[in-house]
C-alpha cells in the first residue's frame, strides 16, 4: 500500500467511481442500510461498498457478540444477494484510547481513497451510518452533481423518517435545531454555513488524502472534517436526494441525534436552541467586516461579543491578517478561516449567558416572523415548521450569493 506522502496527484476525475463507507458499531438492523442501497439506481456507476463493524479492544462481551452476529447477518446478506464483488465486511477491534467512530470512518475511507489511488483514478467516497436508507436516486445525483460542479466535497440533503404520532416530537424538535441553526448563519452572512453530518457527505478521493483526510475523534469528527472543505470554499450542498438517518436513542457517542433524542426519556426535559438575538448581533457585526480591512471597526456591536473578541485577542489577530493581504476580497477569505465556524460556536456559547436559549416552538416563531417572511406563524406547529424549513432548504441550490467578496 502506499504511503500518505506518496499521493498521486492529478489523477483523472471519476464521479462514476463510488465507494461508500459504512461504520457499524452495536447495531442491529444493518440490513435495511444495505438493502436500501441494493434497491438504488447504480446504473453506469461502479459502486463499492465496505462495512466495517468495529468496537473496542477491550469491549464488554456483550457487544462483541451483538458485532459478530451482525457480521454473519452481513455476509449472509451479501451472499443470498449475489453482491460480495462489490458489497464487503470487516470486522475489527480497534485500540480502546482511540476506539470510536472518528477512527472507524478513517479507517474505512483511508481505504476507499487508496483504493481509488491504486486505480488510478479519483473517485467519490461516500459516508453513510448502519442506521440509514438512502433515496433510490441517491448515486446517480451525487454522481451528476460532481460531473458538472467545481466542488471536491458535498453535504447531503438529509431528513429523519417521521412516523406521524407524538413519538415523532424528540427527532423533530432536534432536526428543527440543526437547520435553524444553519439557516441563522446563511441569514447573517456566515460563508461556511453547511450541515455537517456523518452520514451525509462526500468528497474526491485525491482531496482527501491531500487534506490529511478524516480524524480519530470520537464524537464531531464530521464537523471537522467536512469543514477542511468548506474554509477552502470548496464544499457544496447536494439536495436533489435525500439520506434518512434514523431518529432512535443512542449512547454509541457523547452528543449527536441518539443522544439528542435520549434526553426524552425524561419527562421533565424541555428542548431549546440559540437565541435568535445572538445572531441579530452577529449578522450586524458580519455586516461590518470590511471596516476592519479599512484601519477601523465595526461600532454599535453588544458588550457581549466584544468580550468574547477580547477574549480571544481578535484585534491582534486582525492586525496580524492584514499584513499578510492585499485585497479586500483576500481579506475577507483569512478573516473567515480566523473566524470559523468553530470559532462561531465557541463565541455562542460564550454570549449564552447574555441570552439564554430559547423553546423550539420561539425559535420557530422568530424564524418564519424575521427571517422566512410570507409564511404565517399563526397556530404554528413544529411539525409544519419542520415540514416548511425542508421544503425552503431543499430548494436552496445556491449559496452563492452569501459568499459575495
Amino acid at each position: 500500500m502506499n504511503s500518505r506522502f506518496d499521493v498521486k496527484k492529478d489523477l483523472p476525475k471519476s464521479p462514476k467511481s463510488l465507494y461508500v463507507t459504512i461504520p457499524a458499531f452495536k447495531e442491529p438492523d444493518i440490513i435495511t442500510t444495505l438493502r436500501s442501497i441494493l434497491n438504488a439506481d447504480r446504473t453506469g456507476l461502479d459502486i463499492q461498498v465496505k462495512v466495517l463493524i468495529n468496537s473496542s479492544d477491550t469491549e464488554i462481551p456483550e457487544v462483541v457478540d451483538i458485532n459478530r452476529r451482525s457480521e454473519e447477518e452481513v455476509k449472509a446478506f451479501m451472499h443470498s444477494q449475489n453482491c460480495e464483488t462489490w458489497m464487503h465486511v470487516d470486522h475489527v477491534s480497534l485500540p480502546s484510547r482511540y476506539a470510536g467512530v472518528g477512527l472507524a470512518r478513517k479507517t474505512l475511507m483511508d481505504a476507499a481513497a487508496w483504493y481509488f489511488q491504486d486505480k488510478d483514478v479519483n473517485g467519490l467516497i461516500l459516508a453513510l451510518d448502519a442506521d440509514c436508507e438512502i433515496q433510490r436516486n441517491y448515486f446517480q445525483v451525487i454522481s451528476k452533481h460532481f460531473k458538472t460542479a467545481s466542488d471536491q466535497a458535498a453535504s447531503i440533503f438529509f431528513e429523519h423518517p417521521l412516523q406521524g404520532t407524538e413519538d415523532d416530537t424528540a427527532i423533530m424538535e432536534y432536526e428543527w435545531h440543526l437547520r435553524y441553526f444553519i439557516n441563522l448563519q446563511k441569514w447573517a452572512k456566515f460563508p461556511f454555513a453547511i450541515h455537517t453530518v456523518g452520514s451525509s457527505m462526500c468528497c474526491y478521493s485525491e482531496a482527501y488524502l491531500l487534506r490529511g483526510g478524516m480524524n480519530k475523534r470520537k464524537a464531531g469528527e464530521d464537523f471537522y472534517f467536512l469543514h477542511k472543505f468548506i474554509k477552502d470554499e470548496i464544499c457544496g450542498e447536494i439536495n436533489g436526494t435525500t439520506v434518512f438517518p434514523s431518529g432512535r436513542i443512542s449512547d454509541r457517542v457523547p452528543f449527536g441525534t441518539g443522544r439528542a433524542v435520549g434526553k426524552y426519556e425524561d419527562e421533565t426535559y424541555v428542548a431549546t436552541t440559540y437565541n435568535p438575538t445572538m445572531f441579530k448581533i452577529l449578522k450586524l457585526w458580519n455586516s461590518q467586516v470590511e471596516l476592519y480591512y479599512r484601519g477601523s471597526k465595526p461600532h454599535e456591536v453588544h458588550p457581549a461579543l466584544d468580550l468574547y473578541l477580547e477574549s480571544i485577542d481578535f484585534d491582534i489577530k486582525i492586525q496580524k491578517l492584514l499584513k499578510h493581504v492585499k485585497s479586500l476580497k483576500a481579506f475577507k477569505k483569512r478573516f473567515y478561516q480566523l473566524f470559523d465556524a468553530f470559532q462561531l460556536m465557541k463565541c455562542l456559547h460564550h454570549m449564552r449567558s447574555d441570552f439564554p436559549d430559547v423553546p423550539i416552538l420561539k425559535s420557530a416563531q422568530f424564524y418564519f416572523d424575521q427571517i422566512e417572511k410570507g409564511e404565517s406563524t399563526e397556530n404554528l406547529s413544529l411539525r409544519r415548521a419542520l415540514l416548511k424549513i425542508r421544503q425552503l432548504d431543499r430548494q436552496r441550490n445556491d449559496f452563492s450569493w452569501y459568499f459575495e467578496y
